[in-house]
Order: structure tokens, then C-alpha cells, then sequence
């Protein structure tokens, strides 16, 4: 049996990106992070560096508290987080050259990426059984947060978009904790 984590956690790039977005908003954009977070994660989000690591379920509230401000008028802002993370990933000398690569290459590409950027899980990506959809999928981590799954969802979705994929759309399969899948169809 897997050794369990007493906590998960993930990169603070992320956050990094959200703060510098908050930033270009200004000083009143700033406030209501500081207003909508407690200080503790207030102050973890003023000054995490892209390559810390931070708790999943504090990068999810610093997610949701940017969303709402950023996202101030989507239906879901975690969704729009994850699409949003997806192209700041992706500098512009890559969005180049991600349109001429299959989805299934950057998802396995994203996989293998997993644990440089998450210290619990493993991911793969692979053909669905249907034409025209790939599963992303991570293995070993029955506590990542319901929210970071959302987030996940649309970063799928928004690497799809990237690569040119018309008409995607992506389900998260949660009926296995041992065993999340995001699949992406078109």
C-alpha cells in the first residue's frame, strides 16, 4: 500500500500568475484578496515564489479569491482559472508550435510533467475508447480537492483550445478516488 501524505501540494506558479494578473487590476483588485483571504493565505499569496510548493487546498482558496476577481462574472471562476493557467503556461514561441501537435502529445507531454509541478499522483494521458477523445488521468491521489479538479478540468480544455481542437469538451470521471479522469472528446 502507497505511503500516505500527510498534506498534498503543488507549485506556486499558479498563484505567481494570478498575483501578477491582480496586480496588472491594481490596488483595490489587491484589497479584496486581502479582504477574501485569511491573512495567513493572504500573506502566502503576496509572496510565494513560482517554485514553492504550497498546500493544494490553500493554492485552491488563493484560486477561487482571484477567480472572483479576475472572472467577476463566470458562471464557474475555477473554470476559468484552470482555462486561464492553461495559456499562461504556454509562452507565445510555444503556442507556435503547440498548434501543430496532436492533443494526445501535449496531455502526455502535461503527464509526464505531473510530478514536477505536484508532489502527489501520477498521471498518464492516453487514446479514449472512442474516436476522437483522450483521457487524462491521475493515479494515487484520492485527496485531491473536488475544486483543483475543476480547475483541472479546464486546463484540459484549454490546452485543447490551444491546439486547434474544435468542439471539445471535457468530463471529469470521479467515480474512482484512486483513479481520476478528465476526458476530452471532439
Amino acid at each position: 500500500m502507497p505511503e500516505a501524505h500527510q498534506q498534498a501540494n503543488t507549485k506556486g506558479i499558479g498563484i505567481y500568475w494570478l498575483r501578477m494578473v491582480i496586480n496588472s487590476f491594481g490596488r483595490d483588485a489587491d484589497q479584496n484578496m486581502s479582504n477574501n483571504l485569511s491573512a495567513e493565505d493572504y500573506q502566502l499569496y503576496r509572496n510565494l515564489m513560482p517554485m514553492s510548493w504550497v498546500a493544494e487546498d490553500t493554492a485552491v482558496r488563493i484560486y477561487e479569491a482571484a477567480g472572483n476577481i479576475i472572472y467577476a462574472d463566470a458562471t464557474n471562476v475555477l473554470y476559468q482559472v484552470g482555462y486561464g493557467m492553461a495559456s499562461a503556461n504556454l509562452s507565445t514561441t510555444y503556442k507556435v508550435l503547440i498548434r501543430f501537435a496532436t492533443i494526445s502529445y501535449v496531455l502526455t507531454q502535461a503527464s509526464r510533467l505531473w510530478r514536477t509541478y505536484h508532489d502527489t499522483g501520477e498521471a498518464k494521458a492516453y487514446s479514449g475508447e472512442q474516436k476522437n477523445s483522450v483521457i487524462f488521468s491521475v493515479i494515487d491521489f484520492p485527496g485531491l480537492p473536488i475544486k483543483m479538479r475543476q480547475v483541472l478540468r479546464e486546463y484540459v480544455a484549454g490546452l485543447s483550445k490551444i491546439c486547434g481542437v474544435k468542439n471539445g469538451y471535457v468530463t471529469l470521471d470521479e467515480s474512482n478516488p484512486q483513479f481520476w479522469k478528465w476526458i476530452l472528446t471532439w
